[in-house]
């Protein structure tokens, strides 16, 4: 059953602000680390503001790259968001870099996700519900988007309308047939 959850984005590095937004009873809360200038050090300090507020957090890294992927995860993440997922191997790559070996081929760290060594047990255990969702920005997506959704270990995808009018050659043009034709498909699947 499909269940419909609310939650918000943060694109600025501000722990007071996060820290107001995160008791607001979000499912979830998103850092946005693809089209922002959060670094890594910045993103640690905003996901113990949502871990002592007991907020979902999410991070879009900026690829689906499992080097940033792995360091985001390690910094405590409680999901991910992969942009640009064009094909069912790009969301099966995503799936891996989450993933601890021997299904995936993410690293056992000793970092602040895994209490710096002190709680790898309770952490491995925790990180099979880190949640992924990759995001669906090109009609080459929507074209593989049956495939995709097959993909075992994928929680949830997420439409990017801008990406999406700009892959067909309209970008922003939200009211073009092309555009409503692959919204349409996205949301039939």
């Amino acid at each position: 059953m499909k269940k419909t959850t609310l939650g918000t984005w943060i694109t600025a590095y501000n722990p007071s602000a996060l820290d107001v937004i995160s008791k607001c009873n979000f499912d979830w809360i998103c850092i946005d680390m693809e089209h922002s200038s959060i670094t890594l050090e910045q993103l640690e300090n905003l996901l113990n503001v949502l871990d002592k507020n007991k907020s979902n957090s999410f991070v879009r890294v900026s690829d689906n790259d499992k080097t940033e992927i792995k360091k985001v995860l390690d910094l405590g993440a409680k999901g991910i968001i992969v942009p640009m997922v064009n094909t069912a191997l790009e969301a099966k790559n995503a799936i891996s870099y989450v993933t601890y070996p021997p299904k995936g081929q993410r690293g056992f760290a000793l970092a602040r996700a895994q209490g710096f060594g002190y709680d790898l047990t309770n952490y491995k255990r925790a990180s099979k519900n880190i949640k992924i969702v990759v995001q669906i920005e090109t009609i080459e997506a929507i074209n593989n988007l049956e495939e995709i959704l097959k993909v075992k270990g994928l929680h949830s995808t997420l439409i990017g309308p801008r990406d999406l009018s700009g892959s067909i050659g309209k970008p922003g043009d939200y009211k073009n047939k092309k555009f409503i034709k692959a919204l349409q498909k996205y949301e039939k699947l």
